[in-house]
């Protein structure tokens, strides 16, 4: 859409047959995950063309930000994060917080998650509450200008 461009989209059941699909030249661009595709572009399998992230992703130092690519303002990033019900006490969130930040911050645990095409950047629960609500009214417009409709 900020592009300009006219594409088909194809929804696949996970990064296997997409990339399979790509290898055999049957689709001539993807968009995935950087862990579920590092491994295909260290061998030289396939070629990254740019990351959607705002920055560079340190384990394919050479590849540009779509934003660098022509497309400004492109930010797209995957990210995990962890939930509780609602009402769970708030020693418990900040313990679970404190321990989560103490491992995904621990220098062996970074550097597998680098290998793997991973960048952990662990937050505060306001942090992630932030993130969600803007992640939300971006794809909400995203949707709306796309006229995407529930099937």
């Amino acid at each position: 859409m900020m592009a300009g461009i006219d594409v088909q989209t194809v929804p696949f059941k996970g990064s296997g047959p997409l990339v399979t699909t790509l290898r055999s030249n049957d689709v001539q661009l993807a968009i995935d995950i950087i862990p579920s595709v590092m491994s295909q572009i260290r061998s030289g399998a396939i070629r990254a063309l740019a990351v959607t992230s705002s920055q560079r992703f340190a384990g394919l130092p050479n590849t540009p930000t779509l934003s660098e690519s022509g497309i400004t303002g492109y930010q797209v990033s995957s990210w995990n994060g962890l939930s509780v019900r609602a009402g769970t006490p708030q020693w418990i969130i900040d313990r679970l917080n404190k321990e989560i930040v103490a491992a995904v911050s621990a220098p062996d645990v970074k550097r597998k998650l680098a290998e793997l095409g991973a960048d952990a950047r662990p937050s505060t629960p306001e942090q992630m509450r932030e993130l969600l609500v803007a992640d939300i009214a971006k794809w909400k417009t995203v949707i709306e200008r796309s006229k995407i409709e529930r099937q």
